[in-house]
């Protein structure tokens, strides 16, 4: 399908990135991710056209490289979250459904996270295995995530902090015992954080169609039909820079409920996963309007035949 994110391949480099990051500070790291960014957006002809396409839904007719460019920041932080490097102090919080999230967790009571690429969700899962989430203890976290594409990445990951890749689950494999490993971490009052705008790799056509940024676009069935096997309350939540292209160690985290879904019947479960892929997507909508540089896929989301 031209749409499907599998096709993308990894970035090579990472031995260069582990050891840049091992002998420069911060800023430098920043510094030097500015050509970096330039040279791979000048040699990725289909995701520069894909970023194009993008920043045309958000209203920006241009400024593709600073998709780039804040993806190399993520980066950074991905691996200086893991490493210790930021904090619990350095979040920024607003006024929506966080509060509740906590009370379930203070309380034993575990959920599901929708995340998304919009921002970094990875920094966020390195905050919180190391305990700094404010609550005054660690929460385990079940992380589905696609090891293909992403094990040069992972493993430099891993080098940085062995923790990195514990308690994750290959989402393109699921399957009875996934679930129950679902269940024991939700029942032991843990989470799990699975990517809403991420189509399954293996059956992409098991997605559905949603209004996202001014037309329908894919998103995966089986992400939200999960939180309905499960029993679950959910919550879609987003973890941002205060600014897109800024240096500081400043992030924004948003948490909102999604509706509750009618339990009682195959039917409804279908209906009410729906119900929670619209709310996730409209939420995703609004952040990347904010934030319209954040936004971590460069593939042909739409669908509209970028080449």
């Amino acid at each position: 399908m031209a749409g499907q994110w599998s096709g993308q391949k990894e970035l090579g480099g990472m031995g260069m990135m582990r050891l840049l990051f091992k002998v420069c500070p911060h800023h430098l790291l920043c510094l030097i991710a500015i050509p970096v960014s330039f040279f791979y957006w000048l040699a990725s002809p289909r995701q520069r056209h894909a970023a194009k396409a993008y920043l045309a839904h958000v209203g920006r007719k241009r400024g593709s490289w600073r998709c780039f460019y804040a993806f190399s920041l993520t980066l950074i932080e991905k691996i200086e979250g893991w490493a210790g490097r930021c904090s619990y102090d350095d979040l920024v919080f607003f006024d929506d459904d966080l509060p509740d999230l906590r009370r379930r967790l203070r309380a034993g009571k575990g959920a599901m996270l929708f995340v998304s690429h919009q921002g970094n969700a990875e920094l966020m899962r390195g905050l919180a295995t190391e305990g700094k989430t404010g609550l005054g203890t660690r929460i385990k976290i079940l992380s589905f995530v696609y090891f293909k594409g992403t094990s040069q990445f992972n493993e430099m990951l891993r080098r940085v902090n062995p923790e990195s890749m514990v308690h994750l689950v290959d989402a393109s494999n699921i399957t009875p015992e996934t679930i129950a490993r679902v269940e024991e971490t939700v029942k032991g009052g843990g989470l799990v954080v699975i990517a809403g705008d991420r189509t399954s790799m293996t059956h992409a056509e098991r997605s559905l169609s949603i209004p996202f940024l001014g037309k329908e676009a894919r998103f995966p069935f089986g992400a939200f039909y999960l939180a309905a096997l499960v029993g679950v309350p959910s919550y879609s939540v987003c973890f941002e820079r205060v600014k897109d292209l800024g240096w500081k160690h400043r992030f924004e985290m948003h948490v909102w409920a999604n509706p509750m879904i009618d339990l009682s019947s195959r039917k409804s479960r279908m209906e009410g996963s729906r119900q929670v892929a619209c709310h996730f997507a409209s939420r995703l909508e609004a952040e990347c309007r904010r934030h319209p540089y954040q936004w971590g896929n460069f593939y042909d989301f739409w669908e509209e035949g970028i080449r």
